[in-house]
């Protein structure tokens, strides 16, 4: 199992609000890209950052029981 943060746009809407923080078995997807697709997170690899333990990590990072992964949107701002 880890535990995956969803960050802003990423959060789950349920019938208690939104959901920020999930528990999710590896067996089925065990790299971040595998739990995107599990989550029905639809992105391209460039539009997301994948940060495993604190590190940014790919998306065919190898996960481990016990990890924190936090999905986190890539936002653009500023003027042009």
């Amino acid at each position: 199992m880890v535990t995956v943060h969803l960050h802003t746009i990423f959060q789950k809407l349920t019938s208690k609000g939104l959901e920020n923080k999930i528990l999710v078995s590896i067996k089925d997807c065990p790299t971040p890209k595998g739990l995107m697709d599990s989550l029905n997170i639809n992105v391209s690899d460039e539009a997301v950052l994948l940060v495993v333990n604190g590190k940014i990590v790919p998306p065919t990072h190898q996960l481990e029981d016990g990890d924190e992964v936090h999905l986190i949107p890539a936002i653009s701002g500023g003027m042009y």
